[in-house]
């Protein structure tokens, strides 16, 4: 295996992205069962940042064999139109990641395996046909990134907590997607896909992101009763990493919305150390 492929194929699933959100499913658990509960969960900890990881890979790289045509505008430099990777090689690559992941899940519990199985195909749909399903498939991102948490709640014991951290994810995804669909739009139009912000135009969609990430952080503040000073002071910056979007949606740009887009997942990153550290001290 050559050194440009193994390149290709870590940047098809967007380490990064990946490691946010598995990093999310020991930050939930803390949360969810504190600092006392914590070591009964230390298995569905491990194997649930797995299953999170190689889930959100698998996705990330069915993702990008879907929009090569759109990237070869958009983001030539991406492993499929740089030719780093082959169509072939991205899809049987995907679809071992989502292997693994539900084979981790297995591992846990039925009610996991069975949450895995259907939140794959549905990302696999949406892979597919995000580009025909509107805002419909934004909608779906956020249920997809918003589900796992009440499944951590079911096996917590604690629905009632992972609820809102589900409605805060959701809702904070949701605005983010949105946001990077009007990034998209050049290439989106050019190829004749009319997404969302392509047919309702950029201002209309940025004033709904806006909305989504005021409901989302809206829901990160009410947190704040189930944690110390630590939570909120460290929750400010990542709220003010959501402003962007919330403050001017009618001057939005694609240019500004990749700018956007990268604050918001700082935001989300900082969200997750907020949680750490509110649960700890």
């Amino acid at each position: 295996m050559s050194k440009n492929l193994v390149r290709g194929l870590v940047a098809l699933i967007r380490p990064l992205n990946c490691f946010m959100a598995a990093l999310a499913v020991p930050a939930t658990f803390l949360f969810l069962a504190g600092v006392n509960r914590i070591q009964a969960f230390s298995k569905e900890m491990i194997l649930g940042s797995l299953v999170v990881f190689f889930m959100c890979a698998g996705g990330n790289a069915l993702n990008d064999l879907v929009d090569s045509r759109i990237d070869r505008i958009n983001k030539p430099a991406r492993p499929i139109p740089s030719r780093m990777v082959t169509k072939n090689q991205t899809l049987l690559f995907s679809f071992s990641l989502f292997l693994v992941s539900i084979s981790a899940a297995s591992a846990i519990s039925k009610i996991v395996l069975i949450s895995v199985v259907a939140g794959s195909m549905l990302l696999a749909f949406y892979d597919l046909f995000s580009k025909y399903l509107g805002i419909l498939g934004n909608v779906i991102v956020a249920v997809i990134l918003g589900a796992p948490f009440i499944v951590m709640g079911l096996i917590s014991g604690e629905v009632h907590k992972s609820i809102l951290v589900a409605i805060a994810a959701g809702s904070i995804i949701f605005g983010r997607e949105l946001i990077k669909s009007i990034e998209d739009v050049k290439g989106d139009s050019i190829i004749g896909i009319h997404s969302f912000p392509a047919k309702y135009g950029k201002k209309k969609t940025a004033s709904i992101a806006s909305l989504s990430l005021i409901i989302g952080s809206i829901a990160l503040v009410y947190l704040r009763t189930y944690y110390n000073a630590a939570y909120i002071i460290v929750l400010l910056f990542a709220l003010y990493k959501f402003m962007g979007p919330v403050l001017q949606p009618l001057r939005m740009t694609t240019k500004k919305a990749g700018g956007y887009s990268k604050n918001i997942k700082a935001g989300i990153i900082i969200v997750i150390l907020a949680v750490v550290l509110g649960s700890l001290f």
